[in-house]
């Protein structure tokens, strides 16, 4: 020890004290050492004096070693209370190591009292060491504790036979378990929903057994907490010093989902420079083709002629400003100026000029309209509803077999003005059905001249709907065909 021993002898005669004293100095022993007697003095040097070791005999006049020994260890439980008394049989020694005391010598066996002193206090610097350590290792798995807690992810400790010896919160909540319910439970029957993810996993905890230390990270997917499929980026690294790895789940299904959105927007995007490349060039090509013709050969066309270009050259820019209007349209409403002027309308009337603005296109079809007797009026921006129903109309035109009707039924249902288009074309497959609304999506391929137009119809169809407070809806018509209901609430908000 780095300072001198401190005994504490409690013992009523002092020739035996001076006998402990002799031995333990003629052992090489260095110390200084308190006598007492009584149980107040004992209690007092218990304090101030602050022993290294207890001596004690067993029986003394106005005490006794038990009592002394109950009271050390209930004041200094880590000092060594050794009983030195010349009566004590093999059972009574039995008795007082099971309750407590460190070490026994008889008084006529003295040379053993400084070998049981050095044990005595080497078990104190024993335990002390061990205690320590434990406190050491506590606190090391209180940090762990934290830092795992504190990651932000899904981790959990297997050992090497792939069981879970430690789970954070937040591993056991995507997962759905409670505090503790995860341990013992082997990973791979918890965490894989299919062979093949199985095999994946297994073959990646092969891997990184041979890797000393390196982790190893891969996507997989796991069955969470609601039986749900989620995508996780997981990370397993063997922990080091031991047989144990550290496993990291992130869950990054929403960054996967909006990933593939993504892509799938790009695509459509890219799709839409494509057919609005090619949908502006073809008017374009037109006029200029014919403004060069007319400018440098005049004389080669008659004025029934020039009366035939000029009225394709009108159509072709009839085509351009309704390909700019439309986008002109998505610009506005990502600004929300849709609309501009809301008043009660004729609903008839505003039908009636988007049918015949349909006749000026160039199309065949038979438009027949029919209106229930309670419908009638509604607030709106009428430019908007007519371009709304020209683009509803057209839409049924393109699709619908020449010749062929298009039924237009205008009635009043709960608070709304109910205009539903109906054609007989081929109608359109579930798989395309909640798609059609979105921007820039066409069910047929534009670029083989199926169908003109942007993709952009009937988004802008639903959008002028929705900012009147209603909605367009399509339903496959009895029969074969389409139809597209528009619902306008009869007053504005």
């Amino acid at each position: 020890m780095s300072r001198t021993l401190r005994i504490l002898m409690l013992e009523d005669n002092p020739l035996d004290a001076e006998l402990n004293e002799y031995a333990l100095r003629k052992a090489g022993i260095q110390f200084e050492f308190v006598r007492v007697v009584t149980r107040e003095d004992y209690e007092i040097a218990l304090i101030d004096f602050d022993p290294d070791v207890i001596l004690s005999d067993y029986e003394l006049l106005s005490f006794d070693g038990i009592a002394a020994m109950i009271i050390a260890k209930a004041r200094t439980p880590d000092v060594p209370f050794i009983f030195v008394t010349g009566v004590m049989g093999e059972q009574m020694a039995i008795d007082t190591l099971k309750r407590g005391a460190t070490d026994y010598v008889l008084k006529n066996r003295l040379s053993r009292l400084a070998t049981a002193v050095n044990r005595a206090l080497d078990e104190v610097v024993e335990k002390t060491e061990r205690k320590r350590a434990e406190e050491g290792l506590r606190e090391s798995e209180r940090r762990y504790r934290a830092v795992f807690e504190s990651t932000g992810t899904a981790m959990c400790v297997i050992d090497a036979n792939a069981t879970i010896s430690f789970a954070n919160k937040q591993f056991e909540r995507m997962f759905g378990f409670g505090p503790g319910e995860v341990e013992g439970r082997d990973i791979f029957g918890l965490l894989t929903p299919s062979p093949e993810v199985l095999k994946e996993f297994k073959q990646k905890y092969a891997e990184v057994l041979q890797r000393e230390g390196s982790p190893v990270d891969f996507e997989s997917r796991v069955i969470g907490a609601h039986n749900e499929d989620l995508i996780v980026l997981t990370t397993m690294v063997v922990l080091p010093g031991t047989d144990n790895l550290a496993v990291s789940l992130i869950d990054i299904t929403l960054e996967k989902e909006y990933e593939s959105e993504l892509a799938k927007r790009a695509e459509r995007l890219e799709h839409f420079m494509t057919i609005a490349s090619h949908e502006l060039r073809h008017p374009v090509t037109i006029i200029k083709g014919y403004t060069t013709i007319l400018t440098k050969r005049p004389e080669d066309f008659t004025s029934q002629n020039v009366t035939n270009i000029y009225e394709t050259l009108e159509h072709a820019a009839d085509r351009l400003t309704s390909i700019i209007d439309e986008l002109m349209d998505v610009s506005r409403f990502e600004t929300l100026e849709l609309l501009h002027d809301k008043r009660e309308a004729d609903i008839e009337l505003l039908v009636n000029i988007a049918v015949d603005r349909i006749d000026t296109m160039g199309f065949d079809n038979q438009v027949n309209v029919s209106m229930g007797t309670d419908a009638g009026y509604a607030v709106v921006d009428a430019e908007k509803m007519v371009q709304l129903l020209i683009i509803l109309l057209e839409n049924a035109a393109y699709y619908s077999p020449d010749h062929s009707a298009i039924d237009v039924k205008i009635a009043n249902a709960d608070g709304e003005i109910i205009i539903s288009i109906m054609d007989h074309g081929p109608g359109i497959q579930p798989e395309h059905r909640d798609k059609i609304f979105e921007r820039f999506y066409q069910v047929t391929d534009a670029m083989h001249h199926s169908t003109p137009g942007l993709g952009l119809g009937l988004y802008i169809a639903r959008k002028i709907a929705n900012a009147h407070g209603g909605d367009v809806t399509y339903s496959p018509r009895e029969g074969g065909g389409s139809v597209f209901s528009i619902s306008i609430p009869l007053r504005a908000d």
